[in-house]
This record gives structure tokens, C-alpha cells and sequence, in this order.
């Protein structure tokens, strides 16, 4: 499929991005069903070859090339034969391409719902704070038994970031449905001042005791918390466990539902907005990228689910 615009709805916010050219998307119906008057794009035909048996456009699969028959004239799909440095090359692509999907998906699940508290939890046991396996396990065990014993619908997102000089790893994280959640004001254990951190109160989550300390803030603003978030994946984490997830997170959370569409310039946004919300929503920032993966420049535009009041100047 073909599309040169995005939008991406959230809980309260929407995000809309388009390309200055088209992008193909591809899932399992769109590789069986690809035909060649689908494609009007040079950039978008290099990553496809025309079988000539199949009578169709098809992906060009991992580790081949395309090369024409001089005989014939036909396309014909051979198998890459690559020197160790061309090796290394993709190898370094593909932990690039995994970082940005983990990013990616991260920064989804976090727009996806509205949280409550950002956290972070210090494990505590010298013998698994080094191992990110047992971390992770540890971890995900006691939220479990927090589920089932204090807050059966409690929702988390929780990163793994290795500190930077003891190599111990630690947890950063938001949560949301939080009743039963044990809260208590943190104290400074030498002088006995309440903590708060840019005017906001910090607390300790008691259930987490028994694994180490944790504190937690409340979250006033959960596009910038998602920000926030994203800085502790990094590709040092990429590079060095590049075969391990570095998050953790509940089942079914809310990803975002994406639309996709061909549109002729940046004037058709406000028309397929209010068609499809039906109102306009309140723009509230833009920015202009650029995507290495695809080659093309972005225009990120911001939403708020408001509508429009059409008194304002």
C-alpha cells in the first residue's frame, strides 16, 4: 500500500505525518497481492523485482539481488555474495533498523494511554543487578504478585538502562491504573526533609521494597514524559544485547490507530482531519524531519483532541 500522509490517533492527541513522497507499507496481504500498476515511484520499485513465472511484482527477498538476463532481457533474482566488510555493514544496518522498531514501539505504547506515575526502581540483590535476564525476571515477577495481591489492574511500561559507571541495571518506567499501589511520601534519610524534585512531591512505592528502592512523581504532561522516556533506549543497549527486548509491558495496552492516505499537498490535512473526527482538532505544535530509512522529509504536525474555535484569531 501507498501513502504519503499518516495519521495516528492517541488517547488525547493526535499526530499527523507527511512525506514528500510516497511511502509503501507492507503487511502479509499487501506481499500477496502486489501489482505493477500499484507503483509510480523509482525509489519505491528498487525494493521489488518483476517475476516473469508469476507475472507479478514481488519483494525482493533478504539476501538476494536483481539481475537482468542478457538473453532474455528478464529480471532474474540471484543470491548476494558479500565480503565480510559488506557483512559488517548490514549488520550494523539491522541494529540500527532494531533500535528505531524498539523505539518505535515504545514511543507507541506511551502515547497510547494516558499514565499516572513515572518511576524508577534500583534492584537492590548484587547477584542479578549485573545479569539483565534475571532483572528483567526478578522484575517482572514481583509485578506480578503486585497484580494479584494489591492492584489486579495495574498497567506498566518499564525500560531496563544499564548505569553508566557500576554497569548495574535499573528500571525506568510509567504506570496507570494504579489502585492499590502502596504510595509514601520519600523523606531525605539524613536531614528528614520531604523530597520534591521541581516542585513535585516524590514518593516511594512500599510494594516494591522487598526488590530494591523505587521512587515515583506523578505525571502532569504525558507527551513529554513519553520524550523522556525514550532517551534510556540507546544504541549502546542496541549494540551490546542485540538479541534481548529492553523493555517490559502489559498485554492489549493501546498502540494508536494509524490511518494512511495519498494526498496532493498539505492543504487536504484539515479536510481529512475533520472528516474523519468530525470537527477540526487544535493544532498545537509542527516540525519538519527527515527519515534515513526512507529518504524523505517529514512534516510532524500535533493535535489536541479540541475543536477548533472558530472565534480565535
Amino acid at each position: 500500500m501507498l501513502y504519503n500522509l499518516k495519521i495516528t490517533e492517541y488517547n488525547d492527541t493526535i499526530q499527523v505525518s507527511l512525506y514528500d513522497k510516497n511511502i509503501i507499507r507492507s503487511d502479509s496481504n499487501d506481499k500477496k497481492n502486489i501489482k505493477s500498476n500499484e507503483f509510480n515511484n523509482c525509489s519505491v520499485l528498487q525494493h521489488f523485482w518483476y517475476n516473469s513465472k508469476s507475472c507479478k511484482m514481488e519483494i525482493i527477498p533478504d539476501g538476494f539481488h536483481v539481475e537482468i538476463d542478457p538473453f532474455t532481457s528478464e529480471e532474474v533474482l540471484c543470491f548476494d555474495i558479500k565480503s565480510e566488510e559488506e557483512k559488517s555493514k548490514e549488520y550494523i544496518r539491522n541494529i540500527y533498523r532494531s533500535l528505531r522498531r524498539t523505539k518505535q514501539n515504545v514511543y507507541n505504547i506511551a502515547r497510547g494511554s494516558k499514565w499516572d506515575l513515572f518511576i524508577t526502581l534500583t534492584i537492590a540483590d548484587n547477584s542479578i543487578r549485573y545479569d539483565i535476564d534475571q532483572c528483567k525476571k526478578r522484575v517482572g515477577s514481583r509485578i506480578h504478585d503486585i497484580k494479584k495481591s494489591f492492584a489486579p489492574d495495574l498497567k506498566y511500561l518499564l525500560i531496563f538502562e544499564r548505569h553508566p559507571s557500576s554497569g548495574a541495571w535499573h528500571v525506568h518506567g510509567l504506570l496507570k491504573d494504579i489502585s492499590g499501589l502502596h504510595l509514601e511520601k520519600a523523606f531525605n534519610p539524613h536531614t528528614g526533609e520531604i523530597i520534591c524534585k521541581n516542585d513535585k512531591q516524590i514518593y516511594n512505592i512500599k510494594d516494591f521494597d522487598v526488590i530494591g528502592f523505587s521512587t515515583a512523581s506523578y505525571i502532569e504532561d504525558n507527551n513529554k514524559v513519553t520524550q523522556y522516556i525514550l532517551k534510556y533506549i540507546t544504541k549502546d543497549m542496541a549494540f551490546e544485547f542485540p538479541d534481548k527486548k529492553s523493555y517490559l509491558c502489559s498485554k492489549g495496552l493501546p498502540r494508536g490507530i494509524e490511518e494512511y492516505y495519498i494526498v496532493d499537498n498539505e492543504d487536504d490535512i484539515d479536510d481529512i482531519l475533520s472528516s474523519s473526527f468530525g470537527y477540526l482538532p487544535r493544532k498545537t505544535h509542527a516540525k519538519k524531519g527527515f527519515n534515513i530509512y526512507n529518504g524523505a522529509n517529514i512534516l510532524y504536525e500535533q493535535y489536541k483532541k479540541e475543536e477548533v474555535d472558530n472565534n480565535d484569531s
